[in-house]
């Protein structure tokens, strides 16, 4: 994984705005609104990383800055096989189990993928496991030195991604059935309700208030510190993005895993298992590997026969609230790696804590289950190839050319185009790190701007109009989708197919009469338009 992040970025969301942001930022001075990239907008605290990261390597080059911020983001992935092993450790499991308990998450390959990728998912599940873990230390202890844990951990998560509330209720009904007496230790060692509640309320809304200024900052922007979801609670505007466009988006994101029927629900564990893939959002665009699920028998049995103590019963309990909100949210199965780590510790305290032979036996079975999906991860970086552009036998531009079909044509853009040239990127991922001419995109559905252009016009000319006011001079457009008419989003369900083929004809004539067709193959068109009427 640590090869692969160092190797030239070319992972979709890296290249959308991991990285891209940073690059705008670090090229502008200072954290500027980047116009129609929304991912501006989510919380960014891991991409702050990559921000100092890049400006160090800078001095060294483009090569230098981007393979210091793929290693700083890859950094969290060795961190939280540090966590699980030392809480594992801490909470009384063998030398032998707790490596295992990490070698069960780090051989999970989405966990992989997150690291090579320079995503933030890792470090979102290293802070959600710091807060679990304080968590259950406070609610045995009432020691206020776990407190600061637990304003870290939801801190940071916060910081990185608004799911984080999601780890923040079950804390504070948690925290607030402690404090009126559930699981209460003997009265000298237990404070008064109203200190103990003063105390995990404080540490929550800390937490919250270190991670506010990410969500001020977009209700100064935008007038919702939510934004860009939720719009139909709390409207709120910025170019590029309404309320059609935010429940669009809400409606892509429960598109994944593709959980409708109450069998569905019950039978998920068993489906991430078994049936997960990458890039298929019905399947969960992800490898989760069986050892996890194939641990829950050891851990059922654990729970009935008490071999696990109270902080990881809580563990496990958080992190069941936190599967139960994955599966009515987006079934990504990155976003459910934070419900992993307390999983993987309590199984390693339920193995250590059974004799000898049949404790060593479980464990090889165990490192066995988890270690089948280590041919998944080779061959996902035997695809990915990235050695010899790390170690310099394949320079950046051959490596790219390789990994991303359409960069022959940002090189051409970036060589040729002139510096005034703005290019109208039309379904090709948003992919705005590798292109330095100015341009125009629409975030995630990047073809809304064209497609309500040509259902609105009655004439090339209008569309041409529409498009001379943006300032666009170019289009790079993925042709192969939009002139399909089984995939074109141009064709309306609501309209006669007649009507349908009016509408591609017009877009057809758009990218075709009168302009300059400067590069294409199958699968893309650099289409340089018609000046100005003078």
């Amino acid at each position: 994984a640590l090869i692969a992040a160092l190797a030239p970025p070319t992972a979709k969301d890296t290249l959308l705005y991991h990285l891209a942001l940073p690059k705008a930022w670090i090229a502008a001075g200072r954290a500027v609104e980047v116009p129609y990239n929304i991912a501006g907008y989510y919380p960014l605290g891991v991409e702050m990383h990559a921000v100092w990261a890049m400006l160090l390597g800078a001095p060294l080059g483009v090569r230098v800055a981007e393979a210091a911020a793929g290693a700083t983001l890859f950094l969290f992935a060795p961190i939280l096989t540090v966590v699980v092993y030392a809480w594992a450790r801490e909470r009384g499991a063998s030398r032998g189990w707790s490596a295992a308990a990490a070698l069960m998450v780090a051989w999970i390959p989405t966990v992989y993928d997150v690291a090579a990728s320079e995503y933030v998912d890792l470090a979102m599940t290293a802070y959600t496991a710091m807060a679990i873990r304080a968590f259950g230390r406070w609610w045995v202890t009432f020691d206020a030195r776990h407190l600061v844990w637990i304003v870290a951990g939801v801190a940071g998560a916060l910081a990185i991604k608004l799911s984080a509330a999601f780890l923040i209720l079950p804390l504070a009904l948690l925290g607030l059935l402690r404090v009126l007496g559930v699981g209460a230790p003997p009265s000298s060692a237990r404070p008064s309700p109203a200190a103990a509640a003063g105390s995990i309320v404080s540490a929550l809304a800390a937490g919250c208030a270190l991670a506010a200024p990410w969500y001020v900052r977009n209700w100064i922007r935008t007038g919702s510190p939510l934004f860009p979801f939720y719009l139909h609670l709390w409207p709120a505007q910025a170019a590029g993005w309404d309320l059609e466009r935010s429940q669009l988006y809400d409606t892509w994101f429960s598109l994944y895993g593709n959980t409708v029927t109450p069998v569905d629900y019950v039978l998920a564990p068993l489906r991430l298992a078994i049936t997960a893939q990458p890039d298929q959002p019905a399947y969960f665009d992800g490898v989760l590997g069986i050892a996890v699920v194939a641990a829950l028998p050891l851990l059922a049995w654990g729970l009935w026969a008490r071999r696990l103590d109270v902080e990881l019963r809580l563990g496990l309990l958080l992190s069941s609230c936190l599967f139960v909100f994955w599966l009515f949210s987006s079934q990504q199965l990155r976003y459910l790696l934070p419900a992993v780590p307390a999983l993987a510790v309590s199984t390693a305290v339920v193995g250590s804590a059974l004799d000898g032979r049949r404790s060593r036996t479980l464990r090889w079975l165990g490192l066995a289950a988890a270690a089948l999906a280590l041919p998944v991860i080779l061959a996902w970086f035997l695809t990915l190839d990235p050695l010899r552009a790390v170690l310099g036998g394949e320079t950046r531009e051959e490596y790219l050319r390789r990994r991303l079909d359409y960069y022959t044509y940002y090189e051409l853009i970036d060589r040729e185009l002139p510096l005034d040239a703005k290019v109208w990127l039309i379904d090709m991922r948003r992919d705005t790190y590798h292109l330095n001419r100015p341009h125009f995109s629409d975030f995630i559905f990047e073809d809304y701007t064209l497609t309500r252009y040509v259902r609105d016009a009655s004439t090339v000319e209008d569309i041409r109009a529409r498009v001379r006011a943006d300032g666009i001079t170019h289009l790079l457009v993925r042709h192969d989708v939009l002139l399909d008419y089984r995939r074109s989003p141009i064709v309306d369900d609501r309209r006669s197919r007649k009507e349908n083929l009016a509408k591609m004809a017009l877009m057809t004539a758009f990218f075709s009469e009168g302009t300059r067709l400067i590069k294409g193959d199958q699968k893309f068109w650099l289409i340089e338009l018609p000046r100005r009427p003078t």
